[in-house]
C-alpha cells in the first residue's frame, strides 16, 4: 500500500515536474526516470547535482539506471514519512528544474 502511494505521488507530480519521466516498482522498491526537456535522460552532472541536493536535504535516494531515482524504504516507514520525503524530493525537483530545463 505504501509502494503504490508513492507512485501515485510521483505521478501525479509529473505534471508540475515534467522532468520526472516514467515511474515503475514493485513494493517499496520505486523508481523515477528523470529527464531533460527533450524527454532523454538527464545529463550525468545534473542528476549529480540532483542526488546531492536531496541528500542534503536528508533524504537518501540511490541511481538505478542512467538517471533513475531508486526509492527502497525501510519496510517499516509509515505513510507520513514517505509524504515528508516525497515533499523534501519535490521541492528539490522544483528548485532546480529550471536550470536543468535544456
Amino acid at each position: 500500500m505504501i509502494g503504490d502511494h508513492m507512485r501515485a505521488r510521483l505521478n501525479a507530480e509529473r505534471a508540475a515536474l515534467p522532468m520526472i519521466g516514467s515511474v515503475r516498482g514493485r513494493g517499496l522498491l520505486v523508481a523515477a526516470d528523470l529527464v531533460s526537456k527533450s524527454g532523454k535522460a538527464l545529463d550525468p552532472k545534473s542528476f549529480k547535482q540532483v542526488l546531492h541536493d536531496i541528500g542534503q536535504n536528508g533524504v537518501i535516494v540511490t541511481k538505478c539506471g542512467a538517471a533513475a531515482l531508486r526509492f527502497a524504504p525501510a519496510l517499516n516507514i509509515s505513510k507520513e514519512q514517505v509524504d515528508s520525503a516525497l515533499d523534501t524530493i519535490f521541492d528539490v525537483l522544483h528548485e532546480l528544474a529550471p536550470a536543468m530545463a535544456a
